[in-house]
């Protein structure tokens, strides 16, 4: 199948149906660019734009614990401060004690793929 549509047409359609926080300053006949790389970059305007919502998620888990189950172990997590930790419900005298902790990410680390914290394992009580 080929493309049949202008760039004109293509960069046009993408200005209508893409928020204006995802768009380019200005738009390129050879490409559209990432967001990280514009507008959502470290230092540009919209470069902490999930950050509220990833606070307000992460200050629900202190109140409401988020349940997961990975490979038939289930655990629970809690929020307190930036540092999301889980304990497996029920574990296996092997895996008593073990805590797994996740660092809080900001909207780079999302846009990233990316948290220096995840699937770190503690072993012992408070890690």
């Amino acid at each position: 199948m080929d493309i049949t549509e202008s760039v004109a047409q293509i960069d046009s359609e993408f200005v209508q149906q893409v928020p204006v926080q995802f768009q380019p300053a200005q738009m390129s006949d050879m490409r559209i660019p990432s967001p990280t790389k514009v507008n959502m970059a470290a230092g540009a305007v919209y470069g902490n734009y999930f950050d509220g919502l990833i606070a307000n998620v992460w200050k629900s888990y202190a109140a409401s614990p988020v349940t997961i189950t990975v490979n038939g172990r289930q655990f629970v997590g809690t929020s307190s401060g930036s540092v999301l930790t889980f304990t497996e419900v029920n574990p296996s005298q092997a895996n008593a004690g073990e805590t797994f902790i996740i660092n809080q990410p900001s909207t780079q680390d999302i846009l990233a793929c990316r948290n220096d914290g995840a699937g770190r394992a503690r072993s012992g009580p408070g890690g």
